[in-house]
């Protein structure tokens, strides 16, 4: 599986963790019942599952984000180099009639290769981006609600001691 498949799998898991029921025989913590102490403990605990498991996707989600802007920096370094190499060969071989920028051209033509590799390993970065701060609004999502649940639990027993 490429990284890109991976970032893809692991951010629909997220979404299915926070809107699905994401394999819970319970169903999705969206309109669970929250009245009683019992089921305000039960979700409780579904919805901290369910955060912990974001925060898993979410460190590799980074971890594969940093190893891709290494890569994306090493595939920029290696098409700009190609290009000056090509450059540089296209201007020792130029004729009296060529000029500056048909030989720029050819040496684009010459590194473009690279330079497409060097493009889609951007293209990655930015979908490694975008998935990294999807997760994190989960994840902030997911400890909201664990914050509102954590409320009602305290607003239940209140009630319950009177």
């Amino acid at each position: 599986m490429s990284a890109g498949e991976s970032i893809t799998a692991w951010l629909e898991e997220a979404i299915e963790l926070r809107h699905g029921s994401a394999e819970d025989p319970k169903g999705p913590i969206r309109g669970a019942p929250e009245e009683t102490l019992h089921e305000v403990l039960d979700l409780l605990g579904r919805v901290k599952q369910r955060a912990d498991r974001v925060d898993e996707l979410m460190t590799k989600t980074a971890m594969a984000r940093s190893r891709i802007k290494l890569a994306a920096e090493d595939a920029k370094f290696k098409a700009e180099t190609e290009m000056y190499a090509a450059t540089r060969d296209r201007s020792a071989r130029k004729s009296e009639f060529t000029s500056g920028r048909e030989i720029e051209a050819d040496a684009k033509l010459d590194s473009f290769e690279a330079r497409r590799s060097a493009h889609q390993v951007a293209q990655l970065v930015e979908q490694a981006n975008t998935a990294y701060e999807v997760l994190n609004q989960i994840s902030r999502q997911l400890n909201n609600i664990r914050s509102d649940l954590r409320a009602r639990l305290h607003a239940l027993q209140f009630e319950a001691s009177l």
